[in-house]
């Protein structure tokens, strides 16, 4: 688990950095006006509606699909997956129809957009709302690679995409439009791949549409609760989504959401993603000790992953976003804006972590209620204290600590529930993990302060900026080993054993 863990999360940083790219070359080109957000919001469109059944499909899929396969064997197991193929292609189709003939009413309602953003969002979506069929075949086929253990293509599977976009940027610099045009095809291109990498891995079309079958019927039953929380959550991302547009704030926030997506992936899902399969088959086979020790070691890796990850971004949040953003706009306060809106976005980047992790723990358990209500509260809150800061004069900025609040406070509820059902937490070991990683987390922040204005002074600011990331995380590792905290001492000593290998081989 460790090494496919570290191939995930490379395969997750390489794929995220050409966001990053796609972004830069997006803001160069076209800055942070109406074009770029139109872009940034129709982009979101596809993802958006499908995340209503696609929340469905995945998790409520993964569980269903390994009873079937272990009770009935692989062929009902693939007739199962083919007929929910279908009908999420019905689903989709009725999706891109509601934006096709009806973005001239929707978009001013969903959005706080005006004049020109207003018509060139309405153009774009009308164009990429058809991706929804992309997205829904690269969800789906995602979640039939990983229950094969298959994770790096869906790990990079945004890297051609993101190509593709780039290049139809550079096209489109004086028509927009090929822009909305780049981004649908980069979604076809992303499915193909999807579909031809599942073929290879067992994957057999057959064309099957039973919507009252009794799987799909158990399945749905098991999900409605699921499909509940996405809906409640699309309408709290609405709401939210309504304040960020009436300030023209979706590229700052697109921004803020790549760069703690970056860490996201690498500290969290590279995790979660791996572990769920693996949690739903220990599950079926009620292998309760198999679980423990699962969720166990991912707890412990997402501390260890996590922790460093909020407080290197709290010390250096605002030399990030004058590093990225600062590349392609000389927005002084658009840049100080996103050095904020980082700090602020961190503070729950371990909360969301959890929550993550033990969702798919009881979803693994076929127990969705718990994670029903709790999202719901997530929701709620988030929208209750985003208004309320807004309405205050907060902005963007009231806007994310509202989220980060609310996810503190169901993160805290999540483990106290967890705890109390499964017995995860060994109160001895986890303390003592936690004390280590405090004294190691201690030093790296001694560090990087000592450090940063020195080297900041004597340096190019990127320059600076990297030596001063890369001295504190060596800082926190090198502490780390010599406590002999056992998941950073199990990678030196891999990291070092393929060093003695490469040199002798050499």
């Amino acid at each position: 688990m460790k090494k496919l863990t570290l191939l995930i999360a490379i395969c997750t940083v390489v794929a995220r950095l050409s966001g990053f790219l796609r972004m830069l070359v997006l803001t160069r080109i076209v800055g942070v006006g109406p074009i770029a957000e139109a872009f940034n919001y129709s982009n979101n469109i596809p993802n958006q509606w499908f995340t209503i059944i696609s929340s469905a499909l995945i998790i409520g899929m993964i569980p269903a699909y390994t009873s079937i396969e272990s009770k009935q064997g692989e062929a009902k197991a693939m007739d199962f997956l083919n007929n929910i193929r279908t009908i999420t292609m019905v689903l989709c189709l009725v999706i891109s129809g509601l934006f096709l003939l009806g973005a001239d009413f929707l978009i001013p309602i969903l959005t706080g957009y005006q004049g020109e953003t207003l018509a060139l969002t309405i153009q774009f979506s009308r164009i990429v709302c058809l991706g929804v069929f992309s997205v829904a075949l690269v969800q789906l086929h995602t979640g039939y690679l990983n229950l094969k253990e298959s994770f790096i293509v869906p790990a990079l599977i945004s890297l051609p995409a993101n190509v593709i976009l780039i290049v139809f940027f550079i096209l489109g610099r004086n028509h927009v439009i090929w822009m909305a045009w780049g981004n649908l095809i980069s979604m076809i291109v992303q499915a193909i791949i999807m579909v031809g990498y599942s073929k290879v891995k067992g994957f057999k079309r057959s064309w099957i549409f039973k919507p009252f079958d009794p799987a799909v019927r158990m399945m749905v039953r098991s999900s409605l609760p699921i499909v509940f929380v996405a809906i409640y959550g699309q309408i709290g991302d609405m709401m939210v989504v309504k304040l960020t547009t009436s300030v023209n704030g979706a590229t700052i926030m697109l921004y803020t959401t790549l760069i703690i997506g970056l860490i996201q992936a690498v500290a969290i899902t590279s995790i979660t993603s791996l572990i769920f399969p693996k949690l739903a088959r220990l599950v079926s086979l009620n292998q309760v000790q198999g679980v423990t020790r699962t969720m166990q070691s991912a707890l412990s890796y997402i501390l260890l992953l996590a922790l460093p990850a909020t407080l290197g971004i709290m010390l250096m949040g605002h030399e990030v976003s004058t590093l990225i953003l600062g590349m392609v706009s000389e927005d002084h306060e658009a840049i100080a804006l996103l050095g904020n809106l980082l700090q602020f976005q961190a503070i729950a980047l371990l909360a969301n972590g959890l929550i993550d992790l033990l969702s798919k723990l009881f979803y693994a358990h076929k127990r969705t209620t718990i994670p029903m209500i709790l999202n719901c509260v997530n929701v709620t809150l988030t929208v209750s204290f985003g208004y309320l800061l807004f309405s205050l004069g907060q902005g963007l900025q009231g806007i994310v600590l509202a989220s980060a609040l609310a996810s503190l406070v169901v993160s805290l509820i999540f483990i106290l529930i967890s705890q109390k059902e499964y017995h995860l937490l060994q109160g001895r070991v986890m303390i003592a993990l936690l004390v280590k990683v405090s004294l190691a987390l201690g030093l790296m922040a001694l560090c990087v302060v000592v450090l940063k204005p020195i080297v900041f002074a004597r340096l190019e600011f990127s320059l600076a900026a990297v030596v001063t990331v890369l001295a504190g995380a060596l800082v926190y590792g090198i502490t780390g080993y010599l406590l002999r905290i056992p998941e950073i001492k199990q990678l030196v000593n891999s990291v070092l054993y393929r060093l003695r290998i490469w040199t002798h081989a050499s």
